[in-house]
């Protein structure tokens, strides 16, 4: 389900038509939740123009923020089969338009799916495995 906490009304989805947006091959394939969110941000950004962008995940102590907060929101909780997998919120100056926020939770929706993949994957390796894992990806992207 995506619960969207936005300035002018509060609506839930308990289905969303994951074909709205397709994600770049890189989404398919990256594990780990900071660099699903990190392209998920600039996949967003190349269809909605935004100028925060905001993830957090409390239960995995995970928080993400690029940008600079304006007056207006959308704020998503993202929850699958009752677990909830982090909230998005995106701001700008400017209120989102009803087709830019049918765009927003098209992807939120794909996006879950994957969310929910990561968060499979990393419980199933030992944190040491992670943090490995993590600085791997981290370097060969620099390099």
């Amino acid at each position: 389900m995506i619960t969207n906490n936005n300035a002018q009304n509060t609506r839930k989805f308990s289905e969303v038509n994951m074909s709205k947006l397709e994600h770049a091959t890189a989404l398919h394939t990256t594990l780990p939740m900071e660099d699903l969110i990190g392209l998920f941000a600039g996949e967003i950004r190349d269809l909605i123009v935004y100028d925060s962008f905001e993830f957090e995940n409390s239960a995995q102590a995970l928080h993400l923020f690029m940008g600079t907060p304006k007056l207006h929101k959308c704020r998503y909780i993202l929850k699958t089969g009752g677990v909830e997998f982090g909230q998005i919120t995106l701001t700008r100056v400017n209120p989102f338009k009803d087709s830019e926020i049918n765009v927003i939770e098209g992807a939120l929706g794909a996006l879950a799916i994957h969310l929910n993949n990561a968060m499979t994957f990393e419980s199933s390796i030992s944190a040491d495995a992670l943090v490995t894992l993590k600085a791997d990806r981290k370097r060969a992207a620099e390099s």
